[in-house]
């Protein structure tokens, strides 16, 4: 059809005696056409379902969701990630091209807790059939309602809370593809015998300590605190928008001076320049006790485990731990 258009409108072009009025109407002729083979077109986009490879179909919120669900999932269910890996998730809200995306699955995945503000509008609008999954269903036995409800939503520093978070995401998978339970159940398995050795290195990792503080970049370690007995203190509340004040910074550099903290600690995914300021104003060394958002800076290349374990180090280190 262009073709056709392209080669009358030379024709004309070249006539003798086609004035400009002639040309003006050729011209609203040919948009006029181009504009319905526009609108015609739109019937043949494929809008339609994501490509079936056989498996499960999962969509993690998060990176340690996305780990456990990957781990859990195996060979059997393919899995993504919704917020990438050098994204701060406490600041990040869903497009509609993601919303679409994960409505094309059986089975999303998120924290819970209010850790993801977005969600009850998020999940209100996916597709009918998508399998939601609040990871933090539970947690109440483990730690009592009240303090679940008082303390900040990063259960996965936790690696007992992250055994609840494993075996939410296992339920889910297997009441979705039944077929595979006995798979996702070994895998499950698997996953929570090493979270179950990853506590008990910490335990003992940490139970020489002779400091039981740690200042840290925002306020993400409760749970892993509470679990270890020590106490965590973020410059920047849970977001990390939230800015410390000028007082506020002037407490922290007197907190460290007076507990005498030699170490504070940094996170790749926010910025460290307020914890290089407190470390010039006290003389305390900043290392990397890393979150776990995503995979970002040092620790880009890493998984879950080997960011734990080298979160372990530097937390030795922090908390004074005498061999």
């Amino acid at each position: 059809m262009l073709i056709a258009i392209i080669i009358i409108s030379n024709n004309i072009g070249s006539t003798n005696g086609v004035g400009m009025k002639s040309r003006k109407l050729l011209s609203i002729f040919i948009m006029i056409i181009l504009i319905a083979a526009g609108i015609g077109m739109l019937f043949f986009v494929d809008y339609g379902e994501e490509e079936e490879d056989g498996r499960l179909s999962v969509v993690a919120s998060f990176y340690p969701l996305y780990y456990f669900a990957d781990y859990i999932g195996g060979d059997n269910a393919s899995v993504s990630l919704l917020i990438p890996d050098n994204v701060e998730p406490h600041s990040w809200s869903p497009s509609v091209s993601d919303l679409v995306a994960v409505s094309k699955t059986d089975v999303f995945i998120y924290n819970g807790q209010g850790f993801e503000p977005w969600i009850e509008s998020f999940t209100d609008q996916l597709k009918e059939g998508v399998a939601t999954v609040d990871t933090s269903e539970g947690m109440e036995a483990l730690y009592g309602n009240e303090t679940v409800s008082e303390l900040d939503p990063h259960f996965w520093l936790d690696p007992l809370a992250a055994v609840v978070q494993a075996k939410n995401i296992a339920g889910a998978m297997i009441a979705a593809d039944p077929d595979h339970a006995a798979y996702y159940q070994d895998q499950c398995d698997e996953l929570v015998e090493r979270l179950v050795q990853l506590d008990a290195d910490y335990k003992i990792g940490l139970e020489n300590k002779t400091k039981d503080v740690i200042v840290t970049t925002h306020e993400g370690f409760d749970y892993m605190a509470l679990r270890y007995d020590f106490t965590a203190y973020g410059a920047v509340g849970i977001s990390g928008e939230d800015q410390p004040s000028a007082g506020e910074m002037a407490d922290l550099v007197d907190l460290v001076e007076e507990l005498d903290i030699d170490y504070i600690y940094s996170e790749p995914l926010f910025d460290d320049a307020i914890m290089q300021q407190i470390s010039d104003e006290t003389g305390a060394e900043v290392l990397i006790l890393d979150g776990v958002h995503g995979r970002s800076g040092p620790h880009a290349e890493m998984d879950y485990f080997e960011i734990m374990n080298e979160n372990l180090e530097n937390l030795r280190k922090g908390l004074g731990v005498t061999e």
